[in-house]
């Protein structure tokens, strides 16, 4: 794999290329948090026959960060625009959480661009939240009133989210932790039925960050979709059973 930099709009983005120009392209897009190298088991086993190429999306890896708080509509014209400029014809997408959101999007916005589609473990659906979530939502509101409202204390109020809030949100910081705060909450529950394109859904049976409900909401929706639950799987159901790349063969075919 080479690793190569191309400028998209303000960003530089870096990803990695088989430079197999004359087999189908296998586009892999990581999670949030994550980078080029996330989704190493699954294509690495792929590259004698197909052309791999793998992106780190901006904020991650070694692309140029955000300037500017984005969403995940934005991510997708960052990749869209990646797309058309490394003209990558015939695409097989393949997203991991994040970048499964990202695919969504793609495939229901732009059809032409995406042949198949294979979702692991992906985001997109608003999560479901009970009683303990709204009341441990309501007592931070109370908390953040008081700290900056009586105390003016804002360091404060940081060390308190940053011990409450999730490991991606403590893993991430400045710009990032904004666009996170952002899009954790994005529901494309509409795109869904736009998407026409044959997809997959790998997942998690015991996946925490997006539970096994959404897999089987999407596979509902999604016309021409299969789906497969890793028994035993968490939200990088790839390291737990790599049929996967099976999976990913019988769908593209041989990559001539």
């Amino acid at each position: 794999m080479t690793k190569k930099t191309i400028t998209i709009g303000q960003y530089q983005i870096c990803y990695l290329d088989n430079e197999n120009t004359d087999k189908l392209t296998l586009l892999f897009v990581h999670g949030w948090g994550a980078d080029k190298d996330n989704l190493r088991a699954v294509y690495q086993p792929l590259s004698d026959k197909y052309r791999i190429v793998s992106i780190d999306l901006p904020g991650f890896g070694e692309s140029s960060a955000p300037t500017e708080v984005i969403a995940s509509p934005d991510y997708m014209e960052i990749v869209r625009q990646f797309i058309t400029a490394l003209n990558l014809p015939k695409l097989t997408y393949i997203g991991h959480s994040f970048g499964g959101k990202v695919g969504i999007l793609l495939a229901s916005h732009y059809p032409d661009l995406i042949q198949n589609l294979i979702l692991i473990d992906a985001a997109g659906l608003r999560a479901k939240h009970g009683l303990k979530w709204h009341c441990k939502v309501a007592s931070y509101k109370i908390a953040k009133f008081f700290i900056l409202n009586i105390l003016h204390n804002p360091a404060m109020l940081e060390r308190m989210r940053s011990k409450v809030g999730s490991d991606d949100y403590q893993a991430t910081v400045g710009i990032m932790r904004q666009i996170l705060v952002r899009v954790v909450n994005e529901d494309f529950s509409d795109c869904l039925p736009q998407i026409h394109c044959p997809t997959f859904l790998y997942w998690g049976e015991c996946d925490e960050a997006t539970p096994v409900w959404m897999a089987h909401k999407m596979n509902k929706l999604i016309p021409d979709s299969g789906l497969y639950i890793v028994p035993g799987g968490g939200h990088f159901s790839f390291l737990k059973d790599l049929r996967i790349v099976g999976i990913i063969e019988t769908m593209v075919g041989n990559g001539r």
